[in-house]
Protein backbone atom coordinates (compact mmCIF):
# COMPACT_ATOMS: atom_id res chain seq x y z
CA UNK A 1 0.00 0.00 0.00
CA UNK A 2 2.79 2.43 0.90
CA UNK A 3 4.53 1.76 -2.40
CA UNK A 4 1.27 2.35 -4.28
CA UNK A 5 0.61 5.63 -2.47
CA UNK A 6 4.17 6.79 -3.03
CA UNK A 7 3.90 6.01 -6.73
CA UNK A 8 0.59 7.82 -7.09
CA UNK A 9 1.70 10.91 -5.17
CA UNK A 10 4.97 11.04 -7.11
CA UNK A 11 2.93 10.94 -10.30
CA UNK A 12 0.80 13.84 -9.04
CA UNK A 13 3.88 16.01 -8.62
CA UNK A 14 5.40 14.99 -11.94
CA UNK A 15 2.07 15.44 -13.74
CA UNK A 16 1.63 18.95 -12.40
CA UNK A 17 5.13 19.98 -13.43
CA UNK A 18 4.82 18.37 -16.85
CA UNK A 19 1.42 19.79 -17.66
CA UNK A 20 2.21 23.30 -16.51
CA UNK A 21 5.54 23.21 -18.34
CA UNK A 22 3.77 22.17 -21.53
CA UNK A 23 2.35 25.68 -21.87
CA UNK A 24 4.85 28.46 -22.31
CA UNK A 25 4.38 31.64 -20.29
CA UNK A 26 4.56 33.60 -23.54
CA UNK A 27 2.08 31.38 -25.39
CA UNK A 28 0.44 32.99 -28.39
CA UNK A 29 -3.16 34.13 -27.82
CA UNK A 30 -5.84 33.71 -30.48
CA UNK A 31 -8.98 35.67 -29.59
CA UNK A 32 -12.08 34.03 -31.09
CA UNK A 33 -13.68 37.48 -31.56
CA UNK A 34 -10.98 38.32 -34.11
CA UNK A 35 -12.00 35.27 -36.14
CA UNK A 36 -15.66 36.27 -36.29
CA UNK A 37 -17.20 34.70 -33.17
CA UNK A 38 -20.09 36.84 -31.92
CA UNK A 39 -20.57 37.09 -28.12
CA UNK A 40 -24.38 37.32 -28.03
CA UNK A 41 -24.97 33.56 -28.12
CA UNK A 42 -27.41 33.76 -31.04
CA UNK A 43 -25.26 33.17 -34.12
CA UNK A 44 -23.38 29.87 -34.46
CA UNK A 45 -19.68 30.52 -33.83
CA UNK A 46 -18.43 27.04 -34.75
CA UNK A 47 -16.61 28.02 -37.95
CA UNK A 48 -14.91 30.99 -36.31
CA UNK A 49 -13.72 28.99 -33.30
CA UNK A 50 -12.48 26.13 -35.46
CA UNK A 51 -10.58 28.62 -37.60
CA UNK A 52 -8.88 30.02 -34.49
CA UNK A 53 -7.94 26.49 -33.39
CA UNK A 54 -6.59 25.60 -36.83
CA UNK A 55 -4.46 28.74 -37.07
CA UNK A 56 -3.17 28.28 -33.51
CA UNK A 57 -2.20 24.68 -34.29
CA UNK A 58 -0.55 25.59 -37.61
CA UNK A 59 1.58 28.26 -35.92
CA UNK A 60 2.91 25.89 -33.27
CA UNK A 61 0.26 26.14 -30.58
CA UNK A 62 -0.95 28.49 -27.88
CA UNK A 63 -4.27 29.54 -26.38
CA UNK A 64 -7.58 30.12 -28.12
CA UNK A 65 -9.19 32.74 -25.91
CA UNK A 66 -12.89 33.33 -25.23
CA UNK A 67 -13.45 36.81 -23.73
CA UNK A 68 -16.60 37.61 -21.76
CA UNK A 69 -19.76 36.79 -23.68
CA UNK A 70 -21.89 33.87 -24.85
CA UNK A 71 -20.72 31.75 -27.77
CA UNK A 72 -23.08 29.34 -29.53
CA UNK A 73 -21.18 26.24 -30.69
CA UNK A 74 -21.69 22.81 -32.19
CA UNK A 75 -18.84 20.43 -33.09
CA UNK A 76 -15.28 21.75 -32.76
CA UNK A 77 -12.06 19.72 -32.66
CA UNK A 78 -8.96 20.47 -30.59
CA UNK A 79 -5.53 19.84 -32.10
CA UNK A 80 -1.97 19.34 -30.81
CA UNK A 81 -0.58 22.06 -28.53
CA UNK A 82 -3.83 24.04 -28.41
CA UNK A 83 -5.57 25.08 -25.19
CA UNK A 84 -8.98 26.71 -24.98
CA UNK A 85 -9.00 29.45 -22.34
CA UNK A 86 -12.43 30.53 -21.11
CA UNK A 87 -12.07 34.02 -19.71
CA UNK A 88 -14.10 35.48 -16.81
CA UNK A 89 -17.73 35.90 -17.81
CA UNK A 90 -17.45 33.68 -20.87
CA UNK A 91 -19.88 30.86 -21.65
CA UNK A 92 -19.93 28.32 -24.45
CA UNK A 93 -23.53 27.34 -25.25
CA UNK A 94 -24.24 24.01 -26.91
CA UNK A 95 -26.51 24.27 -29.94
CA UNK A 96 -29.91 22.62 -29.49
CA UNK A 97 -30.15 21.79 -33.21
CA UNK A 98 -29.00 18.27 -34.03
CA UNK A 99 -28.19 19.24 -37.64
CA UNK A 100 -25.53 21.66 -36.39
CA UNK A 101 -23.37 18.74 -35.21
CA UNK A 102 -20.92 16.62 -37.20
CA UNK A 103 -21.00 13.08 -35.72
CA UNK A 104 -17.64 11.98 -34.32
CA UNK A 105 -16.26 8.60 -35.45
CA UNK A 106 -13.06 6.83 -34.44
CA UNK A 107 -12.63 5.76 -38.06
CA UNK A 108 -14.34 6.93 -41.23
CA UNK A 109 -15.73 3.46 -41.90
CA UNK A 110 -16.96 3.03 -38.33
CA UNK A 111 -20.63 2.46 -37.54
CA UNK A 112 -20.11 3.85 -34.03
CA UNK A 113 -20.67 7.61 -33.86
CA UNK A 114 -21.69 10.20 -31.30
CA UNK A 115 -22.35 13.92 -31.00
CA UNK A 116 -19.74 15.91 -29.09
CA UNK A 117 -19.48 19.65 -28.51
CA UNK A 118 -15.68 19.76 -28.06
CA UNK A 119 -13.65 16.72 -29.12
CA UNK A 120 -9.99 15.79 -29.46
CA UNK A 121 -8.74 12.55 -31.04
CA UNK A 122 -5.13 11.35 -31.12
CA UNK A 123 -3.84 14.71 -29.91
CA UNK A 124 -1.24 15.79 -27.34
CA UNK A 125 -0.50 18.78 -25.10
CA UNK A 126 -4.06 20.07 -25.10
CA UNK A 127 -6.72 21.22 -22.68
CA UNK A 128 -9.42 23.60 -21.54
CA UNK A 129 -8.65 26.07 -18.76
CA UNK A 130 -9.92 29.29 -17.25
CA UNK A 131 -12.95 30.38 -15.24
CA UNK A 132 -15.75 30.31 -17.81
CA UNK A 133 -18.62 27.90 -18.38
CA UNK A 134 -19.60 25.23 -20.89
CA UNK A 135 -23.40 24.94 -20.85
CA UNK A 136 -25.02 21.91 -22.49
CA UNK A 137 -28.52 23.39 -22.08
CA UNK A 138 -29.97 19.90 -21.64
CA UNK A 139 -33.72 19.43 -21.91
CA UNK A 140 -35.65 16.54 -20.40
CA UNK A 141 -38.98 14.82 -20.93
CA UNK A 142 -41.08 13.00 -18.34
CA UNK A 143 -42.57 9.92 -20.00
CA UNK A 144 -43.32 6.24 -19.56
CA UNK A 145 -40.61 3.87 -20.87
CA UNK A 146 -41.46 2.21 -24.19
CA UNK A 147 -39.66 -0.98 -23.16
CA UNK A 148 -37.97 -2.52 -20.13
CA UNK A 149 -34.86 -4.61 -19.63
CA UNK A 150 -35.74 -8.32 -19.95
CA UNK A 151 -34.47 -8.84 -16.40
CA UNK A 152 -37.24 -6.65 -14.97
CA UNK A 153 -40.03 -7.04 -17.52
CA UNK A 154 -42.06 -9.20 -15.13
CA UNK A 155 -41.75 -6.80 -12.22
CA UNK A 156 -42.52 -3.84 -14.49
CA UNK A 157 -45.69 -5.54 -15.76
CA UNK A 158 -46.85 -6.19 -12.19
CA UNK A 159 -46.13 -2.60 -11.19
CA UNK A 160 -48.10 -1.32 -14.17
CA UNK A 161 -51.04 -3.62 -13.35
CA UNK A 162 -51.01 -2.21 -9.83
CA UNK A 163 -51.31 1.32 -11.25
CA UNK A 164 -47.95 2.35 -9.82
CA UNK A 165 -46.39 5.41 -11.48
CA UNK A 166 -44.16 4.29 -14.35
CA UNK A 167 -42.93 7.60 -15.71
CA UNK A 168 -39.28 8.61 -15.61
CA UNK A 169 -37.10 11.37 -16.99
CA UNK A 170 -35.53 11.03 -20.43
CA UNK A 171 -32.97 13.27 -22.10
CA UNK A 172 -34.31 15.06 -25.16
CA UNK A 173 -32.46 15.24 -28.48
CA UNK A 174 -29.84 16.31 -29.34
CA UNK A 175 -28.00 14.01 -26.94
CA UNK A 176 -24.58 15.61 -26.84
CA UNK A 177 -21.44 15.02 -24.80
CA UNK A 178 -19.87 18.30 -23.77
CA UNK A 179 -16.17 17.37 -23.92
CA UNK A 180 -14.47 14.18 -25.11
CA UNK A 181 -10.75 13.40 -25.29
CA UNK A 182 -10.02 10.15 -27.15
CA UNK A 183 -6.57 8.55 -27.39
CA UNK A 184 -4.89 11.76 -26.21
CA UNK A 185 -1.75 12.43 -24.17
CA UNK A 186 -0.90 15.21 -21.73
CA UNK A 187 -4.38 16.67 -21.22
CA UNK A 188 -5.26 19.41 -18.74
CA UNK A 189 -8.76 20.62 -17.82
CA UNK A 190 -8.81 23.13 -14.99
CA UNK A 191 -10.98 25.77 -13.35
CA UNK A 192 -13.99 25.72 -15.66
CA UNK A 193 -17.65 24.93 -15.00
CA UNK A 194 -19.59 22.34 -16.99
CA UNK A 195 -23.34 22.43 -16.51
CA UNK A 196 -26.59 20.98 -17.86
CA UNK A 197 -24.89 18.31 -19.95
CA UNK A 198 -27.29 16.04 -21.88
CA UNK A 199 -24.82 13.12 -21.63
CA UNK A 200 -21.36 12.77 -20.10
CA UNK A 201 -19.91 16.18 -19.26
CA UNK A 202 -16.21 15.29 -19.46
CA UNK A 203 -14.95 12.06 -21.05
CA UNK A 204 -11.39 10.75 -21.24
CA UNK A 205 -11.06 7.59 -23.33
CA UNK A 206 -7.74 5.74 -23.79
CA UNK A 207 -5.84 8.80 -22.56
CA UNK A 208 -2.45 8.98 -20.85
CA UNK A 209 -1.35 11.76 -18.47
CA UNK A 210 -4.61 13.47 -17.55
CA UNK A 211 -4.89 16.33 -15.06
CA UNK A 212 -8.41 17.53 -14.08
CA UNK A 213 -8.49 20.07 -11.27
CA UNK A 214 -10.79 22.65 -9.73
CA UNK A 215 -13.79 21.81 -11.90
CA UNK A 216 -17.44 22.46 -11.11
CA UNK A 217 -19.76 20.00 -12.84
CA UNK A 218 -23.51 20.17 -12.28
CA UNK A 219 -26.55 18.49 -13.81
CA UNK A 220 -30.06 18.07 -12.43
CA UNK A 221 -29.98 15.38 -9.71
CA UNK A 222 -33.46 14.19 -10.66
CA UNK A 223 -33.64 14.80 -14.40
CA UNK A 224 -30.02 14.42 -15.49
CA UNK A 225 -30.21 10.63 -15.67
CA UNK A 226 -27.57 10.30 -18.43
CA UNK A 227 -25.19 13.05 -17.35
CA UNK A 228 -22.07 11.40 -15.89
CA UNK A 229 -19.70 14.01 -14.45
CA UNK A 230 -16.22 12.68 -15.31
CA UNK A 231 -15.72 9.41 -17.18
CA UNK A 232 -12.33 7.70 -17.34
CA UNK A 233 -12.43 4.87 -19.88
CA UNK A 234 -9.24 2.85 -20.25
CA UNK A 235 -7.02 5.71 -19.06
CA UNK A 236 -3.72 5.71 -17.18
CA UNK A 237 -1.72 8.22 -15.16
CA UNK A 238 -4.68 10.37 -14.13
CA UNK A 239 -5.12 12.99 -11.41
CA UNK A 240 -8.61 14.30 -10.53
CA UNK A 241 -8.56 16.77 -7.64
CA UNK A 242 -10.42 19.62 -5.97
CA UNK A 243 -13.59 19.19 -8.00
CA UNK A 244 -17.21 19.89 -7.04
CA UNK A 245 -19.46 17.45 -8.91
CA UNK A 246 -23.25 17.11 -8.59
CA UNK A 247 -24.88 14.88 -11.18
CA UNK A 248 -27.95 12.79 -11.90
CA UNK A 249 -25.72 9.93 -13.08
CA UNK A 250 -22.33 8.84 -11.66
CA UNK A 251 -20.17 11.72 -10.48
CA UNK A 252 -16.89 9.98 -11.42
CA UNK A 253 -16.99 6.75 -13.40
CA UNK A 254 -13.99 4.56 -14.22
CA UNK A 255 -14.61 1.96 -16.91
CA UNK A 256 -12.88 -0.27 -19.42
CA UNK A 257 -15.34 -0.41 -22.27
CA UNK A 258 -14.79 -2.31 -25.50
CA UNK A 259 -15.08 -0.13 -28.59
CA UNK A 260 -14.55 -1.65 -32.02
CA UNK A 261 -12.84 -4.63 -30.41
CA UNK A 262 -10.44 -2.56 -28.29
CA UNK A 263 -10.41 -2.30 -24.49
CA UNK A 264 -7.66 -0.74 -22.37
CA UNK A 265 -6.99 -1.07 -18.61
CA UNK A 266 -7.72 1.81 -16.26
CA UNK A 267 -4.66 2.26 -14.05
CA UNK A 268 -2.63 4.63 -11.90
CA UNK A 269 -5.53 6.95 -11.08
CA UNK A 270 -5.51 9.34 -8.10
CA UNK A 271 -8.79 11.02 -7.09
CA UNK A 272 -8.64 13.42 -4.16
CA UNK A 273 -10.18 16.36 -2.31
CA UNK A 274 -13.44 16.33 -4.26
CA UNK A 275 -17.01 16.96 -3.10
CA UNK A 276 -19.33 14.53 -4.86
CA UNK A 277 -23.12 14.17 -5.07
CA UNK A 278 -24.93 11.74 -7.33
CA UNK A 279 -28.33 10.15 -7.83
CA UNK A 280 -26.32 7.05 -8.78
CA UNK A 281 -22.71 6.45 -7.58
CA UNK A 282 -20.34 9.11 -6.35
CA UNK A 283 -17.42 6.97 -7.58
CA UNK A 284 -17.98 3.88 -9.72
CA UNK A 285 -15.73 1.23 -11.23
CA UNK A 286 -17.57 -0.49 -14.08
CA UNK A 287 -20.04 -1.64 -15.17
CA UNK A 288 -18.12 -1.79 -18.47
CA UNK A 289 -15.16 -3.93 -17.44
CA UNK A 290 -13.51 -5.63 -20.40
CA UNK A 291 -10.00 -4.89 -19.07
CA UNK A 292 -8.39 -4.54 -15.65
CA UNK A 293 -8.56 -1.79 -13.04
CA UNK A 294 -5.18 -1.31 -11.36
CA UNK A 295 -3.80 1.03 -8.68
CA UNK A 296 -6.80 3.28 -8.11
CA UNK A 297 -6.68 5.72 -5.17
CA UNK A 298 -9.62 7.74 -3.80
CA UNK A 299 -8.63 9.93 -0.87
CA UNK A 300 -9.97 12.89 1.08
CA UNK A 301 -13.31 13.16 -0.74
CA UNK A 302 -16.65 14.26 0.72
CA UNK A 303 -19.63 12.25 -0.53
CA UNK A 304 -23.14 13.53 0.16
CA UNK A 305 -26.66 13.28 -1.26
CA UNK A 306 -25.68 10.13 -3.15
CA UNK A 307 -27.57 6.93 -3.79
CA UNK A 308 -24.28 5.04 -3.48
CA UNK A 309 -20.87 6.20 -2.31
CA UNK A 310 -18.63 3.65 -4.03
CA UNK A 311 -19.89 1.21 -6.64
CA UNK A 312 -17.79 -1.67 -7.99
CA UNK A 313 -19.64 -3.45 -10.78
CA UNK A 314 -17.48 -5.94 -12.66
CA UNK A 315 -19.63 -7.90 -15.06
CA UNK A 316 -17.67 -8.29 -18.28
CA UNK A 317 -14.82 -10.52 -17.16
CA UNK A 318 -12.08 -8.15 -16.03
Amino acid sequence: KKAMKSRLYTFVAVACLTLFASRSLDAQIYNVRLYGAMPEGKVLATAAVQKAIDVCHAQGGGEVFFPAGKYLLSSVRLKDNVFLRLGPGSAILASRKVDDYAPFKLREESDHEKLVLIVAHDAKNIGIVGSGTIDGRAEHLLAEPKAFDPLIEGQAAKAKDADLPMTRWFTSSPKVQLVSFVDCRNVRVEGITLRRSPLCALEFKWCNEVFARGLTIRSDLERGVDAVGIELDGCRNVVVSDCLIETGADAICLKTNKTEGKAEPCEDVAIGNCILSSSSCAVKLGADSYADFRRISVKGCVIKNSNCGLGIIVRDGA
